[in-house]
């Protein structure tokens, strides 16, 4: 198995480096020494090797993950998402990716779905269209009817999918690490990103997950007059395959010919829907761009797509909203300590410097009326300053931010006229409002009480806890102690006994070469070769009792 993974390992890196090296960044290869993973025939051709600085560019970039294609569309997708990962400039480039591939055939997709079912698909399904309408990178759409009638779509999971994004995870981790060892990149953070998208990918693998996306966005909007959400049926759900009620309608991309009127409602709608999720609930589609809805005969409008969706919990709803007050006053300084709230900022990070950089770069919407802010620039500002400063931002309040930026250009697109700040100033009040209320002053300050007592509670247990750790510090400070006692005075005897080596090895040495000199004799030899050697045979003695001592004890 694990010759398998390497195997596959291989190819899968080889084609990327081919990619790369087509695309002009063949230097990059040479660099992080990677020439030895493609073709023979690529590596006799040095000029493919040179350095090409007006490579990295955005479209250049698109291109390459165009090629690459399945794991790298969803990884530009989510990168899209994220300006504080990467440079806006590549954000925008990467939304133009189209996550549509190659189908596999209706065969495979009965075969997974009866795996996954346990039971043929007759006994699930009364029609089964085995011609998907839409494929993507993880998965593909089928047309279906359970046994009493209901028209439904299928997702079925692509084979070996799960297997495919590892292998790629895997090559990614590896050559984020060799781009950070070799450039040190200030623009981007591979392995972050790399992080990121582990993570993402996580939950898109797991139909489950979307699922009880699908399932909580329902439960907010199954008596809306306005928007729909598809009903999930579980019992035919799994990880990889996802049944759930079939809408038709036309996407918002097709409907170009609405009435102003038309184009009105449906802006409102989507806006009051995104607020609704991010202030009320803090759980949110992360991605609302016009592709993702549909309208219905009935004119309702039916949001599609939950794989990506973000969470904001009560705390950062707080911070959300402070933040979106300051804009709304135009208050630079009160946007710069509301980002200050919201991020988590590094070793060596400077306040003053932030807040003086937030006043320029904000300086444009000083004493503008809110009306007249552009709040897609204003985020994109935010979101720049803050990549500069190395002040790092909750990661579903990124996703926020760039779900509203493309919100704004749904606004602009189907209703230049609407007002964005004065439509989402109730929202922001309301939350403003709560946090004055009796009830949430009282619900805060139960919350602060019942923190207070556990800590009082677990005084007890942690101070019995810290004097046992300080007891065993102790301890083994004293034991350590002693064992460097006890290996100085090791040290000092093996010292004293090379000491005595060498003297020894030196009488020896010079009574041998005084051996010649006979003016005075005894025993036959030269008196001071005589003295030498019984002096070097004393020493001996003195070193062997000490040795044998030693043993003994």
């Amino acid at each position: 198995m694990s010759l398998r993974k390497d195997v596959r390992d291989f190819r899968r890196m080889r084609q990327i480096l081919t990619v790369l090296l087509q695309n002009e960044f063949g230097y990059l290869l040479d660099e992080l020494r990677l020439k030895g993973f493609i073709n023979l025939s690529h590596q006799l051709w040095p000029k493919k090797f040179k350095g090409n600085t007006e490579a990295l560019k955005p479209k250049r970039l698109l291109k390459i993950f165009e090629e690459l294609n399945g794991t790298f569309i969803k990884l530009g997708q989510l990168l899209a998402l994220r300006p504080d990962l990467i440079p806006t400039e590549y954000c925008n480039e990467l939304r133009k990716l189209q996550d549509n591939t190659s189908p596999f055939s209706g065969k495979q997709a009965r075969q997974i779905i009866e795996t996954e079912l346990k039971r043929p698909l007759r006994r699930a399904f009364s029609v089964f269209d085995e011609t998907p309408i839409a494929s993507a990178s993880i998965g593909q759409v089928h047309l279906a009817a359970l046994k009493d009638g209901t028209r439904v779509v299928v997702k079925v999971q692509k084979p070996n999918i799960e297997e495919t994004f590892r292998t790629d995870i895997r090559l990614l981790y590896k050559l984020a690490a060799l781009i950070e060892k070799r450039y040190h990149p200030k623009l981007f953070d591979p392995r972050k990103i790399v992080s990121e998208f582990e993570r993402y990918t996580e939950r898109e693998l797991h139909y489950v997950q979307e699922a009880k996306n699908i399932e909580r966005f329902f439960a907010m909007y199954k008596d809306n007059p306005r928007l729909q959400v598809p009903k999930v049926f579980w019992d035919y759900t799994t990880s990889k395959v996802l049944v759930m009620e079939h809408l038709s309608g036309k996407r918002l991309t097709d409907l170009q010919h609405l009435t102003p009127r038309a184009r009105k409602m449906i802006v409102e709608t989507i806006v009051d829907a995104m607020f609704e999720q991010v202030f009320e609930h803090g759980f949110f589609h992360a991605d609302p761009h016009p592709g993702n809805f549909l309208l219905k005969r009935n004119g309702k409008l039916a949001m599609l797509d939950y794989g990506i969706v973000g969470r904001l919990d009560e705390s950062l709803r707080i911070r959300v909203n402070r933040l979106f007050i300051s804009i709304m006053r135009a208050d630079t300084e009160e946007i710069a300590r509301a980002m200050l709230k919201l991020g988590v900022a590094e070793q060596g990070f400077s306040v003053a410097a932030f807040k003086e950089e937030a006043h320029e770069v904000l300086g444009a919407f000083y004493n503008v009326p809110a009306e007249q802010i552009n709040i897609a620039d204003v985020f994109d500002r935010l979101i720049c300053l803050s990549r500069k400063h190395s002040l790092k931002l909750p990661s579903d309040f990124v996703l926020l931010l760039k779900a509203l930026m493309t919100l704004e250009s749904v606004v602009r697109v189907y209703d230049p006229k609407f007002n964005f700040i004065r439509h989402v100033r109730p929202f922001a009040n309301k939350l403003a409002r709560q946090k004055l209320s009796p009830t949430f002053i009282a619900k805060q300050l139960r919350e602060k009480t019942e923190h207070v007592l556990d800590f009082i509670e677990d005084v007890p247990e942690k101070s019995s806890e810290f004097l046992s750790r300080w007891r065993q510090t102790e301890y083994d400070l004293k034991t350590l102690d002693n064992n460097v006692v006890l290996l100085t005075s090791e040290l000092d005897k093996s010292s004293n006994r090379i000491s005595l080596g060498m003297i020894l090895a030196g009488l020896i040495i010079a009574s041998t070469m005084l051996l010649p000199y006979r003016d005075v004799v005894l025993f036959g030899m030269s008196a001071f070769s005589f003295v030498g050697f019984s002096l070097s045979f004393i020493l001996i003695l003195i070193l062997s009792v000490s040795m044998l001592r030693e043993k003994t004890v």
